[in-house]
């Protein structure tokens, strides 16, 4: 009995420390239901979002683990869940590059491009937008809640 709790613990930990994080990162804007708000400190390391990698496999470790599918074009890298409740998406570092030094509102109305049509709208007419590198969508239903933030 011991010996198999032995090698229980020794595989449990070993697939646990396994995992490499690919991305962290902090929100800063949450959309939900077309309503944009800003975040307190306190919410934004609450709502952080968390993908990793293990052996070829991607997680979002932020949601409740949940396998998920890689997919890169161009500037930008989606990750979408297997099981359809959500996805990441992610802008280069030579896109943020471009969005520092251009029009911060073109990059965040760019990745606003996955979302439903009231969350773009929120988005194009906010004024406390900022040069966000990522946006988290988590499906509610038929609807949406959108995180927008910074890599960390």
């Amino acid at each position: 009995m011991k010996l198999l709790l032995c090698i229980f613990i020794i595989f449990f930990a070993s697939n646990v420390f396994a995992q490499t994080a690919v991305f962290v990162g902090k929100p800063e804007t949450k959309i939900e239901l077309g309503n944009l708000n800003m975040l307190t400190e306190n919410e934004k390391s609450d709502y952080r979002v968390l993908i990793t990698e293990d052996n070829g496999k991607f997680y979002w470790a932020s949601r409740q683990n949940k396998e998920l599918s890689r997919y890169e074009a161009g500037a930008i890298i989606s990750y979408t869940a297997l099981d359809g409740s959500g996805s990441i998406i992610i802008a280069s570092d030579k896109m943020m590059t471009q969005c520092w030094d251009a029009d911060k509102k073109d990059l965040v109305v760019y990745l606003a491009l996955m979302l439903p049509p009231k969350d773009k709208e929120a988005i194009e007419h906010a004024d406390a937008y900022g040069c966000y590198n990522y946006s988290e969508n988590i499906r509610t239903g038929i609807a949406y809640i959108s995180y927008f933030g910074k890599g960390e």
